[in-house]
């Protein structure tokens, strides 16, 4: 069997994607993997996955600047690869709005289609946001009106059913949370992530509204004789990066300040099982940020590398984390943080333990992949 995934971006930037493919091609399906061209694959995939970049290799940032007539010629090219593929799959997988508007195009052509269609939706994009008649706009119009004839869909967080029009859902609907993978996390084992310093882990876009300008007020402090250390791993803007650098100067903490660039997904982990607390704080309330306390799969890789994690105390993330003993919560005032890191630091290893077993039996990816996957087998066979 065959299985056709297209993202209308990089799967190396999305894990789900990647643990999606592994998963596919370990059970013997063959995969065509269709996404735009955007930095040279570093992923260690399998014998039967096949790699379809779309374009010129150019950075997201680059892309984003290009005039819309080459933007729309780009989208082209990804339709038609993709209308060169289809036929020959027994599953397409479209992940996020514009796969699927390609997916809906291609089929008006080419009625003989691929005999299943998956959609999983990564990150639900507000058609306000989007600008008239652009690709993105469009995909999201697509969208609503393709629900009639998906076979599958899928999402990352239960809360977010209510932007779709599930009444309207030809197919099943699964949840498949971005939990990291037993296949790719399951290989490293927990190291000793407590020494002399307390290394405290932001990954992602390092931005505002994570929680990152209040732990710089506790630098240069010592939690329980140890020393704290701020680890922000991702991309910065460098406004924002010379703001935290002011703040962190401004306390004479600037040697407790790291920054460490963006990294292919597969050596994320090296910067992982070398800290001791993973940040889990957004405080933003657009829909996406309301919505990650099962969407963000940095959490969990926190969890699956033995890290006990800082949550922003509010109810959705409560509800999500509140009933694991690995999991904190904070309002971000000094005294909530200190109180915290030192409960953490008490029980450092038993809740290290509690972290990875978690992740080993509840909250991995395969655990939710499977039922949607066995389902599509039953379909097909």
């Amino acid at each position: 069997m065959k299985a056709c995934l297209a993202i209308y971006s990089h799967p190396e930037l999305f894990p789900p994607t990647l643990n999606a493919i592994d998963f596919f091609s370990n059970n013997g399906w063959e995969v065509d993997v269709i996404y735009n061209n955007q930095f040279a694959s570093e992923w260690n995939f399998s014998k039967n996955v096949s790699l379809f970049p779309v374009g010129q290799m150019k950075s997201q940032k680059i892309l984003e600047k290009k005039h819309v007539v080459l933007k729309i010629f780009r989208w082209l090219r990804f339709s038609f690869q993709i209308f060169r593929k289809i036929h020959e799959c027994d599953v397409y997988v479209a992940y996020d709005p514009i796969p699927l508007l390609s997916y809906y195009i291609v089929s008006v052509i080419r009625p003989k289609k691929t005999r299943l269609l998956w959609y999983h939706n990564h990150d639900v994009f507000e058609i306000q946001n989007a600008r008239k008649y652009s690709i993105q706009w469009l995909s999201i119009i697509a969208e609503k009106k393709m629900f009639n004839k998906i076979d599958v869909f899928s999402l990352p967080a239960e809360e977010r059913k209510t932007c779709f029009p599930m009444k309207t859902l030809k197919g099943a609907y699964f949840f498949v949370p971005n939990y990291p993978s037993l296949f790719f996390y399951g290989k490293f084992r927990k190291q000793d992530n407590l020494s002399n310093k307390v290394k405290l882990l932001f990954q992602g876009n390092i931005s505002p509204n994570h929680g990152i300008e209040e732990i710089i007020s506790l630098l240069p402090l010592s939690i329980n004789g140890k020393e704290i250390e701020l680890i922000l791993k991702g991309h910065i803007s460098l406004e924002y990066k010379e703001l935290v650098v002011q703040l962190a100067s401004q306390r004479g903490a600037e040697q407790c300040l790291i920054f460490v660039g963006q990294t292919p997904y597969h050596e994320v982990i090296n910067t992982t099982i070398d800290c001791s607390i993973g940040l889990a704080i957004f405080t933003a309330n657009d829909i996406m940020n309301k919505t990650l306390g099962t969407a963000s799969n940095k959490i969990y890789e926190y969890a699956a590398c033995g890290l006990p994690i800082i949550y922003y105390n509010n109810e959705h993330f409560r509800n999500h984390l509140g009933k694991y003993e690995w999991a904190f919560s904070t309002d971000l005032s000094q005294e909530s943080l200190v109180l915290t890191l030192e409960h953490i630091l008490c029980n450092y290893e038993n809740l290290s333990d509690c972290a990875k077993s978690d992740f080993e039996t509840q909250l991995n990816f395969e655990q939710y992949f499977s039922p949607a996957f066995n389902y599509v087998e039953s379909i097909i066979e």
